[in-house]
């Protein structure tokens, strides 16, 4: 057991004395931090107060003083946007005509929009017409803004709706009034009677989304620098002197241990800058969340990095290990691809099988987690099999690592990979 504390020692100090290992330390959080915060930061930036220029033409002459009043009530609620309305009754009497007049507005952004209603538009409906004709409200804009060009459609549709429903008389006014009040009897919540909101929803997706990045980086330094170090001293024939002194087994599972030590330093410094975080952003995070996160980070990091490890015994070039580590990381990122899935469908075939398969469990199940209450059953069951799946791993190297390390000039083949394990 010394001897395996040996090579972790040696290993954790080569790579945490590194000048990248410190300045990844220093800069990914900044990083990150920036990635948060400097989208947010230029989105208020660029959503400073605007005031936008609509011209109108209203041959109902009905539909502008309703839609003056609801932009008002908008800007009340959003005081990051204002409306200036300009009414045109010069303008040509077709649409058409009324654009290409105009449409030098729009270009010399004069105005945000143009904004024609036809006389027909507030006329009783009808059964569809057989030939397709123009809409009845017609909106040309230069910016390309779909948020606001959108919300000015809705909004215009809504003043128009409820026109047509006030022209009814009093029986319109009692289905504005279901309409609203229909909003509020509806209430939806969790297992725990807690209401269900956006943000829940977000932090939800973003747990497993945050593992994932967590692990992949990790894995992605830590494991490079496992599968670097086997191939450079088995080049240089290092290799064969620390087998003349210890077994193979102690020397992969010492260097497993000692980089894997580098990674938990390094998941170690990240999770304390993301809680103090947390706590300035008042984001509260659960004891048990974390201890799963230690616990699936643990499991996953072993898995990986004996099969890593195995990798690195059977190469002779870093390219080589490039090439078989490719497979390895696109498994690692599988769940963030499907965590969508997962987070709306958390008791699903998809999210259950992802959570139980040891190379995609960690992300998976703590996504599930995150959107709703596992099984113990099933934590534990995920669990074992990591587990399980750890150990299997850890033999399956080991028999590769005896001779894979010893092999010069050739990469073997998956038979000759397959009958060392047998014979281990």
């Amino acid at each position: 057991m010394r001897r395996i504390w040996v090579i972790a020692k040696r290993d954790y100090l080569a790579v945490v004395r590194t000048k990248g290992f410190l300045l990844s330390l220093i800069f990914t959080p900044i990083l990150m931090a920036g990635l948060i915060f400097l989208p947010i930061g230029i989105q208020k930036l660029v959503n400073r107060k605007q005031e936008l220029h609509l011209e109108i033409v209203d041959q109902t002459r009905m539909i502008t003083p309703h839609l003056f009043r609801t932009l008002q009530q908008i800007v009340k609620r959003n005081r990051k946007v204002s409306y200036k309305l300009h009414i045109n009754n010069k303008a040509p009497k077709s649409a058409q005509a009324f654009f290409k007049t105009y449409r030098p507005l729009l270009k010399k952004k004069r105005r945000f929009a143009l904004v024609w209603f036809d006389k027909n538009i507030l006329a009783p409906p009808t059964s569809a017409p057989k030939k397709k004709r123009p809409p009845l409200v017609q909106i040309r804009v230069k910016s390309k803004d779909f948020i606001k060009a959108s919300m000015l459609k809705r909004t215009i549709s809504a003043v128009i709706m409820r026109i047509r429903l006030l022209r009814l008389g009093a029986v319109a006014k009692e289905v504005m009034q279901i309409r609203r009040d229909s909003q509020s009897l509806v209430e939806i919540s969790g297992v725990e009677g807690e209401r269900l909101k956006v943000e829940a929803f977000l932090k939800s997706f973003m747990t497993g989304i945050i593992f994932i990045i967590l692990l992949f980086m990790t894995i992605q330094l830590t494991g490079h620098n496992l599968v670097t170090s086997v191939i450079e001293e088995k080049s240089s024939r290092i290799m064969e002197v620390l087998l003349s002194s210890i077994t193979p087994t102690q020397l992969m599972v010492g260097k497993v241990l000692g980089l894997g030590a580098a990674g938990l330093t390094m998941v170690s410094v990240f999770t304390c800058v993301g809680y103090i975080g947390s706590m300035n952003a008042n984001i509260p995070i659960q004891l048990e969340n974390l201890l799963m996160f230690v616990v699936y980070y643990i499991l996953a990091f072993a898995l990986y990095s004996f099969l890593l490890a195995g990798i690195g015994s059977i190469c002779t070039t870093e390219k080589e290990a490039q090439q078989l580590m490719a497979p390895v990381m696109m498994t690692l990122i599988l769940p963030a691809i499907v965590n969508m899935a997962i987070t709306e469908n958390p008791d699903g075939t998809l999210a259950i099988v992802l959570s139980m398969f040891p190379f995609t469990a960690p992300g998976a199940m703590l996504s599930r987690m995150g959107a709703t209450s596992v099984p113990l059953l099933q934590v534990l069951l995920s669990i074992g099999l990591m587990l399980l799946a750890s150990l299997m791993m850890m033999w399956i190297s080991v028999q590769v690592f005896r001779i894979g390390v010893l092999m010069y000039g050739k990469r073997p083949s998956i038979k000759e990979i397959i009958r060392w394990v047998r014979a281990g």
